[in-house]
């Protein structure tokens, strides 16, 4: 077990001190862990990242992890293969959907496309995503 999961109880102690930088506690709660919030967000994303090492995962596979979810998503919200289907952007936001992960982009008639493989979208309006296929991207 890594050292950071030791860290988890609250220390009583008279002496008490900071679970991600080691400063002394002075006031506040009997059994607070950290200094401030800085140390406090350090610590979980320190622990977050421990755990993902800790199952084997690395970055990489869960950037891959995410485009295949945007991919199936893709897909699932244009099951017919439609050029040019206008979803409500939030609709597949809320599915796991995450605009800030894709594997290319391109501009189309001055607008901008963002890709999952050949799978697309470009932003619309009034929080709409019109959907789009690039076929050169398909391979036979």
């Amino acid at each position: 077990m890594s050292k950071i999961f030791n860290l988890l109880e609250p220390d009583t102690s008279e002496n008490a001190k900071c679970h991600f930088c080691h400063k002394e506690l002075h006031g506040g709660r009997t059994d607070r862990r950290f200094c401030n919030d800085n140390c406090r967000s350090a610590f979980n994303r320190l622990k977050k990242k421990e755990e993902i090492i800790g199952l084997g995962e690395t970055e990489i596979d869960q950037v891959i992890k995410i485009l295949k979810r945007n991919y199936a998503l893709l897909r699932e919200f244009n099951k017919s293969d439609e050029q040019g289907k206008i979803i409500d952007r939030e609709l597949i936001y809320k599915k796991g959907f995450n605009f800030m992960y894709y594997t290319s982009c391109k501009v189309i008639d001055h607008e901008m496309y963002y890709f999952c493989f050949e799978r697309g979208w470009r932003d619309l309006d009034y929080a709409l995503i019109e959907l789009s296929i690039n076929y050169d991207q398909i391979r036979h």
